[in-house]
C-alpha cells in the first residue's frame, strides 16, 4: 500500500494523464470562439459530404488546412455529434504527444526522467486547457514534437528511418496548420546542426528526395482538391491573410508587444513557473551539452518568432514548452530543495479559487442558463 503513495509508481502516471485530459471531457459546453467555428465547420464538412474543404455558416473558411476538421469528423461519424467527440481528437492527440515526450526522456534522460516528463506535462495549465479544446492546437503540437524529437535522433544516429519519420511527421504539420509546422522545425535544426559543425548532414536531411516525395505525397492530393473545391480563394485567404497578415499585422484584435510572452510564460508553466530557473541560471552549462543545446534553441527559436508576431495568442508560446519539459526533467534535481518554488503552486491554487468565486457570483447575475 505505501508503494502507491509514492509518485514513481506507474498507476500515478495513468491518474495525471486521465485527470488533465480526459475526465469532464464532453461535460462543460463548447464556449471558445474557435471551438464553435471548427465544430460548425465540421458539422456542414459532414452534411455537405464534400471533404477537401470547409465552410462556415455556407461561407469558404481559409483559417486552417484540412487534418484537423478529418480527425474530428471521424470522431463525430463514429460516435456522434456531442461536446465529447468534438475534443475527442485533442484528448487522443494529447496523449501521442505525451507518450513521445516520455519516449524521447526515456530514451535520453532515464526512466524516472520520462516519468517526470510526463506527470508536469499532464498537469501544467495550459497544456491541460488546449488538450481537451475543440481545436486543432494539441494535434499540431504533438506533430512538432515529433519533428522535432526525431530531428535531434537523426542528429544522434544518422538513421534514415528518423529523417523520413520527420519528413512525415512535417508534411501531417502542415497539413494541420501550414507554414509554421515546417518553419520552427527547419530554423531550429538549421541553428542546432550549424552550432555542432554538422553542415553536411543537415544539407543531407533538407535536401532529400525521399523526403521531398513524401511531403508531395502527404500534401499533394488535398492541395488539388481544395483547389478544384474553393480555386486560388483558399490559397490566397490561407497563405496571406491567415499567414503572411496574421505575423505582420495584428488580427482580431489580438495584438501585442514583444515582451508579452516574457510576461504570460510564467502564468502558462504554473504550478511549475519556478523550474524556468533551470535554464536561466545554467545557460553556459546546459549549452555545452548537445541535447540542452537543441532544446534552449526549440525554445528560444519559438519566443523570438511569437514575440515578433504582429498577432498574438496565448496559445502560440505553447510549441516552445515541450523543450522546457524535457529540460525540467532532466535537471529537476537542481531545485528540488528550493523552498521558494513551492509559491508558484500555490499561486495557481489561489487563482483557481478566485476564478471558482468570481464564476459563482457571475452566474448568479445572469437570467441565460448558457451564460
Amino acid at each position: 500500500m505505501t508503494k502507491l503513495f509514492n509518485l514513481r509508481h506507474p498507476l500515478w502516471l495513468v491518474v495525471f494523464v486521465v485527470c488533465g485530459f480526459w475526465l469532464n471531457l464532453g461535460a462543460v459546453a463548447l464556449f471558445d470562439v474557435d471551438e464553435g467555428a471548427f465544430s460548425e465547420a465540421t458539422r456542414e464538412l459532414l452534411d455537405s459530404g464534400v471533404w477537401a474543404s470547409t465552410s462556415l455558416d455556407g461561407e469558404p473558411r481559409y483559417d486552417k488546412p484540412i487534418l484537423t476538421y478529418w480527425v474530428q469528423a471521424a470522431s463525430v461519424s463514429l460516435f456522434g455529434l456531442n461536446e465529447f467527440t468534438l475534443r475527442l481528437h485533442s484528448a487522443l492527440s494529447s496523449l501521442c504527444w505525451g507518450l513521445a515526450l516520455f519516449l524521447f526522456c526515456r530514451q535520453f534522460i532515464s526512466r524516472q526522467g520520462a516519468q517526470a516528463a510526463l506527470m508536469i506535462f499532464s498537469s501544467t495549465l495550459l497544456i491541460t486547457l488546449i488538450g481537451r479544446a475543440a481545436t486543432a492546437d494539441a494535434l499540431l503540437n504533438m506533430l512538432i514534437a515529433l519533428t522535432l524529437f526525431d530531428i535531434y535522433r537523426y542528429g544522434q544516429s544518422r538513421s534514415r528511418t528518423h529523417l523520413y519519420r520527420t519528413w512525415l511527421w512535417l508534411a501531417l504539420g502542415m497539413l494541420t496548420k501550414g507554414p509554421v509546422a515546417a518553419g520552427i522545425p527547419l530554423l531550429v535544426s538549421g541553428i542546432w546542426y550549424i552550432s555542432l559543425g554538422w553542415y553536411r548532414p543537415w544539407l543531407r536531411a533538407i535536401f532529400s528526395p525521399l523526403g521531398w516525395l513524401i511531403l508531395i505525397a502527404v500534401l499533394g492530393p488535398w492541395l488539388y482538391f481544395v483547389w478544384q473545391e474553393q480555386g486560388m480563394g483558399f490559397f490566397q485567404g490561407f497563405l496571406v491573410e491567415h499567414n503572411l497578415n496574421r505575423f505582420s499585422q495584428t488580427k482580431e484584435g489580438h495584438g501585442g508587444h514583444w515582451y508579452y510572452y516574457l510576461l504570460l510564460l510564467p502564468v502558462i508553466l504554473l504550478p511549475y513557473s519556478a523550474l524556468l530557473a533551470i535554464p536561466l541560471r545554467h545557460l553556459r552549462r546546459l549549452w555545452r551539452d548537445p541535447l540542452d543545446r537543441f532544446l534552449l534553441i526549440w525554445f528560444v527559436v519559438v519566443m523570438v518568432l511569437v514575440s515578433l508576431s504582429q498577432t498574438q495568442l496565448p496559445h502560440y508560446v505553447l510549441y516552445g514548452v515541450t523543450p522546457l519539459i524535457v529540460l525540467f526533467a532532466r535537471h529537476r534535481r537542481l531545485l528540488a530543495r528550493a523552498r521558494w518554488a513551492w509559491l508558484f503552486p500555490l499561486a495557481l491554487g489561489a487563482l483557481l479559487l478566485a476564478l471558482w468565486g468570481y464564476a459563482g457570483r457571475l452566474a448568479a447575475d445572469q437570467s441565460d442558463d448558457y451564460l
